[in-house]
């Protein structure tokens, strides 16, 4: 899971003293995107963090907030140590805090902790980012009076406050534990605004500026304008694209952008609404997957920033709009060598797919291209999810991008309603090594542990891949599989792990099932074989197959199903012979070949057009 927050990763064995804090207040003054096992890990090597996005040092700079910190240091107010029947342990906070339905990240002692005298912080995180101060002081204060009073130092409850990291150990850390934002919010109510003054001169730009103001200054392209108005200083930086993205529809208020308050309708700012709005139908609001969005409700429109930028600029390409935004929010995207270079290689794919000429996919792995002429919407989707998922630590050991997929995901966004026809495609895929699953072992620990974790609160478990550049050694790679699944046989409806595991060996399988080639059992953890019942259909293919030859020196699929489907059924005949005809084939010397004239008239086959048989190898 990746926060936006504002930290300093330096590593420190004990507490800075006053120069080095000044020193460390100016470091950590600039909100980024950093996963949570990361973050954690920065302030168990003694590293600094604010609990909230901050850009800068103050309060008045806050970004956005999803960590709440509470720092216990049992204490009085002359700093000396409370008796030891006062003081709160660790593990009666952690009890504590689960009594009141709040799951803690982190429990570490801080640097001056001692036996006698306990001190640590406990940390929490949010189910979704706060983008409102007034909000994230309520729900941190919430949280900080379930605590004894005089346990926790009460300073520490604003959002630019700085947590020094700890030499003295983790207590406790769960993962997955996230509060509720909602419950947390439960009886708030938003703050009057003061009264202003009748003499103040000059009002405050950002809180009178009219959503009418703030279009024209889109429409001139003036981002300065927009800039100033938001109170854009310093720049944020952010690693990738995917971070920006969730950065600007998700952090970015977009009441605050517009400048309009968020519960009440104001009059649509859109070109396409023709005339002025008399009555006022406009008003933005937060979507279920926390991203801001702006609805007309008489022209039925509903937009993002991005969108409202390109219709209120009529900017001529996505790429002008977005760079409108950075400059209006003082925002930039800082990519290594190593992303522009994954970056180029997805296009390089997507451009080899769609091409035409000698450098098409099709010219230069023509039986592959035939084999997944079905799968390459599906890779085209691929490619786009991979294309988002360019994280530094999301390097393989091969330098490629790893990166994870839902199947169910997968096809809803491609408008399918069963996954099965996606799974294996995948599988195809897989087989002709354009992109490459992992096992356990290939899988960066973090990711592993997110995904069993995912796995044991009943959902399923995801499966990690790379994809990999196509050099000529890996498109000569990908055509050779191509020939080999069509030597083979192999057919789509066919595709499972008996299928591989019979006809190419355990290695194949387990490659190409990775989550699934090992069980445990009584006698410990064995590779997957075949079913009982399976391997009797599948001798009793061999028998047919062997028999129809001995007798008219061919047979054909059809045949072969008619002898099975009274006893089986249509649909398990079919997949049984997918999975297994190429096994029987390769152990009895056959081989599939569609009539000729000239086969049909040695063969003595009399039935029209020219099918597919199965003969002995000459």
């Amino acid at each position: 899971m990746d926060i936006f927050v504002t930290y300093y990763d330096e590593h420190r064995t004990q507490k800075p003293n006053k120069p080095q804090t000044g020193a460390i207040c100016k470091e950590c003054s600039k909100p980024q995107y950093v996963d949570t096992d990361k973050w954690l890990s920065i302030l168990l090597h003694g590293g600094t963090t604010r609990p909230c996005a901050i850009n800068g040092t103050h309060d008045y700079q806050f970004v956005s907030g999803q960590s709440f910190i509470i720092d216990i240091d049992n204490e009085d107010k002359d700093k000396k140590p409370l008796p030891k029947d006062k003081q709160l342990k660790p593990d009666q906070a952690l009890q504590l805090s689960l009594d009141n339905g709040l799951l803690p990240f982190f429990i570490y002692y801080s640097f001056n902790s001692t036996e006698d005298c306990p001190r640590y912080r406990i940390g929490f995180i949010a189910d979704k980012p706060l983008t409102d101060a007034d909000q994230w002081k309520y729900c941190q204060l919430k949280i900080f009076s379930i605590f004894p009073h005089g346990t926790a130092d009460p300073r520490t409850n604003h959002p630019s406050r700085m947590f020094f990291g700890t030499s003295k150990g983790l207590f406790y850390k769960d993962v997955t534990a996230t509060v509720s934002v909602n419950d947390l919010l439960s009886g708030y109510t938003k703050p009057q605004a003061k009264p202003r003054s009748t003499t103040a001169r000059k009002s405050n730009p950002k809180k009178g500026s009219k959503p009418n103001r703030v279009a024209q200054a889109i429409a001139d392209h003036d981002s300065a304008y927009i800039r100033r108005y938001m109170g854009r200083g310093k720049k944020i930086v952010f690693d990738n694209r995917q971070q920006f993205y969730d950065y600007i529809y998700k952090t970015v208020s977009l009441a605050d952008f517009l400048g309009v308050d968020e519960q009440t309708p104001f009059s649509c700012i859109l070109p396409t609404h023709g005339s002025a709005d008399e009555h006022p139908s406009a008003s933005v609001f937060v979507s279920r997957s926390g991203a801001w969005l702006y609805k007309c409700f008489a022209e039925d429109v509903t937009l993002n920033i991005k969108k409202i930028v390109e219709m209120l600029g009529n900017y001529d390409s996505e790429y002008q709009a977005l760079e409108f935004l950075k400059d209006a929010l003082n925002l930039k995207i800082k990519e290594t060598q190593w992303a522009i270079e994954q970056r180029e290689n997805i296009d390089s794919i997507v451009s080899c797919l769609c091409g035409t000429d000698e450098n098409a996919f099709s010219s230069i792995c023509p039986m592959a291209s035939h084999n997944l002429r079905n799968c390459k919407m599906l890779l085209l989707q691929i490619l786009c999810i991979a294309r988002n998922c360019i994280y530094p630590e999301r390097a393989s050991k091969d330098r490629n991008i790893i990166f994870y997929m839902s199947v169910r995901r997968l096809a809803k966004d491609m408008g399918k309603k069963s996954t099965d026809q996606i799974e294996r495609n995948l599988k195809m895929l897989t087989y002709h090594k354009v992109i490459v699953e992992l096992s356990d072992e290939e899988i960066p620990p973090q990711f592993l542990e997110k995904a069993n974790a995912n796995r044991q609160q009943g959902h399923r478990r995801v499966s990690f891949y790379e994809i990999p550049s196509w050099v000529v050694q890996r498109t000569q790679l990908i055509e050779q599989q191509g020939r080999k699944w069509k030597e083979h046989g192999y057919r789509i409806r066919g595709i499972s792990y008996e299928m591989f595991l019979r006809n190419e060996g355990q290695a194949v399988a387990t490659w190409m099932y990775p989550q699934h080639s090992r069980i445990t059992t009584r006698n410990g953890i064995i590779d997957r074989k075949t079913s009982r019942k399976s391997d009797e259909m599948h001798e009793e293919i061999t028998d047919v197959v062997t028999a129809l030859i001995m007798e008219k020196g061919y047979c054909t699929e059809s045949e072969i199903a008619e002898c099975f489907e009274k006893k089986h059924g249509k649909n398990i005949t079919d997949l049984q012979i997918k999975r297994s005809i190429g096994d029987v084939m390769t152990a009895n010397n056959l081989h599939k070949q569609k009539c000729n004239k000239a086969l049909k008239q040695r063969l003595s086959i009399e039935s029209k057009g020219y099918p597919i048989v199965i003969i002995q190898n000459e």
